[in-house]
């Protein structure tokens, strides 16, 4: 694994008094010169920071939401007028409640050919380039409490510079990104030592080896399941085939060049640390 990081907050607040966001706004258009705009329900308003670098959305007093709205990068921090402005931001915030956390594993490999088996049998897509090769993985439904997305991170930094991937040089930067899309999960991952969602989606080379010791029946199966329609053929199995064909494919199949699960369990505790980092910021945090 080349880095680790945490990618995105999303933190939802109460004003610390009354005229928190009177003051707040009054920073907004005042110091950094920002314009408002209008947003969607439940939100009113919206203000985009400098340097992309995140947005804050402000609802109505009355509403039954919670009235501050903070997403960010904490990336951005890196430039000291960046981190200031977040530190100001968090300081109008109280009871703070963190919405969606995004984490991302960074590895120098190419991780094209890799597939992924979900013990819970979740929604999945996955999206080609048009050379057919596999550019973005996604496993979880919308409305999932939490996705697991790996994509071409080099391939993704050329299109929005508008560039091609080759002048980013020639190393292979893939990412495998964990988003966390409630507060309840986030919750899980604060507190649960034992918590892990590689736990559950596990990565595999869909190339078969060792399979020689196995009846020639089963192996005619993995080697199905193996294939692009793999997943639809999963599906129409029982639960308790389904159960014993996944281990299989897990068990037979070319090792990963990365071991996502066990760098997820030897940077938990930092991560835990760079969010508790953030919201002590914030007035009257608790986990």
């Amino acid at each position: 694994m080349e880095n680790c990081s945490i990618d995105k907050l999303a933190i939802v607040a109460d004003p610390v008094n009354a005229d928190s966001v009177d003051r707040l706004e009054k920073y907004f258009q005042e110091d950094l010169l920002l314009g408002r705009s209008m947003t969607a329900f439940p939100y009113r308003y919206m203000y985009k920071l400098p340097f992309h670098a995140g947005v804050v959305m402000i609802a109505d007093r009355n509403d039954k939401v919670r009235q501050l709205r903070f997403e960010f990068n904490p990336k951005h921090s890196k430039r000291d007028d960046v981190e200031a402005m977040y530190k100001r931001i968090l300081s109008f915030m109280k009871y703070p409640e963190i919405k969606r956390l995004d984490l991302a594993f960074d590895y120098a490999e190419n991780l094209s050919e890799m597939r992924w088996l979900d013990s819970k049998s979740r929604p999945f897509n996955v999206h080609h380039t048009g050379k057919g090769s596999v550019q973005t993985h996604y496993a979880g439904g919308k409305r999932s409490k939490m996705n697991i997305v790996m994509y071409d991170k080099r391939a993704e930094q050329a299109y929005s510079q508008g560039i091609d991937p080759e002048e980013l040089g020639e190393k292979e930067w893939w990412r495998i990104e964990v988003r966390l899309n409630s507060s309840d999960e986030v919750t899980r991952f604060m507190n649960d030592d034992t918590y892990n969602p590689f736990d559950d989606v596990t990565p595999y080379y869909p190339i078969g080896m060792g399979m020689s010791g196995l009846k020639v029946d089963e192996q005619l199966k993995l080697i199905g399941l193996f294939t692009e329609h793999g997943k639809e053929l999963l599906a129409k199995m029982s639960r308790p085939s389904r159960a014993k064909y996944k281990q299989m494919m897990k068990d037979y199949s070319l090792p990963t060049p990365v071991d996502i699960r066990g760098d997820f369990e030897t940077q938990k505790n930092d991560l835990r640390t760079q969010v508790v980092s953030w919201i002590k910021h914030t007035k009257l945090a608790v986990f």
